[in-house]
């Protein structure tokens, strides 16, 4: 029995980089659903600092975003927002209120189990 391997490195290429594609379609909304959560908590009062911000009005929750580019043949996924103030919760020496860095920290383990598997 006599067969021929061929190696077909450009669509096994493109078959990796579809996967990687779907799983971080699945990461932004995995991060995106726990930020929404995260900041759904009804207000007054405001929350305490180094917590997510209380839902005053919903726009921030509302304006949570995703996005999944290829930048040079690497997948790239984003989850933010275009609200003015959103930065002053996020960052640490401003209010104090992350909700970004926050649900990531309480889903990193569950996104790189997502991150890590099988290539369809």
């Amino acid at each position: 029995m006599s067969g021929e391997m061929k190696w077909d490195g450009e669509r096994y290429a493109a078959k990796v980089q579809r996967s990687q594609e779907t799983k971080m379609k699945v990461i932004v909304r995995e991060v995106r659903n726990e930020v929404i959560q995260n900041i759904s908590t009804k207000g007054p009062p405001p929350s305490d600092p180094g917590n997510p911000p209380h839902t005053l009005t919903g726009h921030l929750r509302r304006s949570i975003a995703t996005d999944v580019d290829v930048e040079d043949g690497e997948v790239v996924g984003y989850v933010g927002t275009n609200v003015k103030y959103a930065r002053r919760l996020e960052l640490p020496t401003e209010l104090n209120r992350s909700y970004l860095l926050y649900s990531w920290n309480r889903i990193k383990d569950d996104i790189a189990r997502i991150a890590k598997g099988k290539i369809e």
